[in-house]
C-alpha cells in the first residue's frame, strides 16, 4: 500500500469514527483507531482546513484543567446522494448531509431514456426540500437490481447504463459508485448497522431468493465477475426439493420467501407474507415453529459450510431472515455448532440486521459515502 492509499485510509478511518461518536475527543480517538497521535492530529487538523470538521469547546468535567475539545463532523459541508431502482422501474433518489443522516427521499416514474431528465428537473425540487441548495455533492451512489453491477456490465434490463453513469459523474461533479442491492446493504451493515467496526463478515439476505455477499480485509468482494449474491444455490439436501433457481435441494428450496411460504401451506397454515407466519411462530404455533427451525437447520448448515471455508465467525441476517431471526437462531446455532470445525462453531456470532428490512434508501447512501471516503 503506497503513502496515498494509506493517508486516504487513515483520513477515513478517522472521519468515519468521529461520524459514528459525535462529540468525541480527539485524544478518544487514539483508543477507537489504530493510528497514532501525530497522523491523528494531522488529519483532523486537514479535514478542519477542507471544513469537513468542525471543533468545539468540551463540557467542563469534576477534573483540573482545560475540558478537551470535541470533535463533530460538518453535516452541510457536502451532500451525498443515493440512487435506488425499485419495481415496476422507478427510481428513489435519497440526499444526506456527510453526517449520513437522511434529509428527503423522493420516488420518481423514470425510464431509462428519461432517468437523467428526471434528476435534472427532481434534483432542485429535492435540494430544497433538505434545505441544500447550492451545496457541494461529494459522493453519489446508484443501487440496482440484478446480479451483476460491474462498471461496464450493469444489466440490460437495468434503468442505468454505463453512459448514464458517466453522465452523472459529469452532471454531479463527483465519483459515482456502482453495486447490486445486496452489495449496497452490506456496506450499509458495514457503514451504519450490525457489522460497524467488522473487517470480515457474512452477509445473508432473504426476499424471493437467498442471496449474500462478503466482506473480507476490510472490503466488500466483488469476485471475477461482480456476481457473489448466489447463497441461495449452495446446496443444502443432495436429492432434496427442486427450485427454479439453482439444484436440487439448494438452499432456495428451503430458505427464500417462497419456499417457506409454501412448506407452511403443506401444513395447512396460508400466509399472505412472512410477517403474518412471524407473528403466529410468536403467539407459539408449534407447527409455525416447526417449519421455521427447519428453515434454520439448512440456512445453518450453509453458513456452517461458509464459516468453515471462509474461517469469518460474524454473520449478519437481512431481509426476511432479519423479521424472523427470534424463531431461526436457535436451530442455525445448533448447526454451526454441530458442523463448524474447532472453537469458531461455539465463537460465531449471528446476529439480525439493524437496518430496515428493505433498506435501499440506506444503502444507495452507503454507496454514495463509499464513492466519496471509502473505508475499504
Amino acid at each position: 500500500m503506497n503513502s496515498k492509499s494509506i493517508r486516504k485510509r487513515n483520513t477515513a478511518l478517522i472521519f468515519h469514527a468521529i461520524r459514528h461518536r459525535p462529540g468525541i475527543s480527539q485524544a478518544m480517538l487514539r483508543s477507537t483507531t489504530p493510528i497514532d497521535r501525530s497522523t491523528i492530529s494531522a488529519v483532523v487538523h486537514q479535514l478542519e482546513a477542507d471544513g469537513l470538521l468542525r471543533r468545539s469547546r468540551g463540557k467542563a468535567g469534576y477534573g483540573m484543567g482545560r475540558p478537551e475539545d470535541v470533535l463533530n463532523i460538518e453535516p452541510d459541508a457536502g451532500l451525498l446522494l443515493g440512487f435506488a431502482e425499485l419495481p415496476s422501474r422507478r427510481i428513489r433518489i435519497v440526499v444526506a448531509g456527510l453526517d449520513g443522516a437522511m434529509r428527503a427521499t423522493l420516488d420518481s416514474n423514470a425510464s431509462r431514456h428519461s432517468l437523467e431528465l428526471e434528476i435534472r428537473s427532481l434534483l432542485p425540487e429535492l435540494l430544497q426540500r433538505a434545505g441544500a441548495i447550492g451545496t457541494t455533492v461529494r459522493g453519489a451512489g446508484l443501487l440496482l437490481s440484478g446480479p451483476q453491477a460491474a462498471r461496464d456490465e450493469v444489466l440490460a434490463a437495468s434503468l442505468i447504463d454505463s453512459a448514464t453513469v458517466n453522465n452523472l459523474e459529469d452532471r454531479l461533479g463527483c465519483p459515482v459508485k456502482v453495486a447490486t442491492e445486496i452489495q449496497g446493504y452490506t456496506l450499509a451493515e458495514r457503514y451504519e448497522g450490525s457489522a460497524s467496526g467488522l473487517n470480515n463478515f457474512i452477509y445473508v439476505h432473504t426476499d424471493e431468493l437467498v442471496r449474500g455477499a462478503l466482506f473480507l480485509d476490510g472490503r466488500l468482494h466483488q469476485g471475477l465477475a461482480g456476481m457473489t449474491d448466489r447463497f441461495g444455490h449452495v446446496v443444502v439436501e443432495p436429492h432434496g426439493r427442486m427450485t427454479d433457481a439453482g439444484a436440487r435441494g439448494a438452499l432456495n428450496a428451503y430458505a427464500s420467501r417462497v419456499a417457506i411460504l409454501e412448506r407452511l401451506s403443506e401444513f395447512g397454515r396460508h400466509y399472505r407474507n412472512l410477517d403474518d407466519a412471524g407473528a403466529a411462530a410468536s403467539n407459539n404455533d408449534a407447527l409455525v415453529k416447526t417449519v421455521l427451525a427447519e428453515t434454520g437447520s439448512y440456512l445453518g448448515v450453509a453458513l456452517a459450510n461458509a464459516i468453515n471455508l471462509l474461517d469469518i465467525g460474524n454473520v449478519i441476517l437481512g431481509g426476511d431472515l432479519a423479521r424472523l431471526s427470534a424463531h431461526l437462531m436457535p436451530a442455525i446455532h445448533d448447526m454451526i455448532l454441530r458442523d463448524v470445525v474447532g472453537p469458531l462453531g461455539r465463537e460465531a456470532i449471528v446476529r439480525p440486521s439493524q437496518l430496515d428490512t428493505d433498506p435501499l434508501s440506506s444503502g444507495a447512501l452507503a454507496l454514495a459515502m463509499e464513492s466519496f471516503l471509502p473505508l475499504s
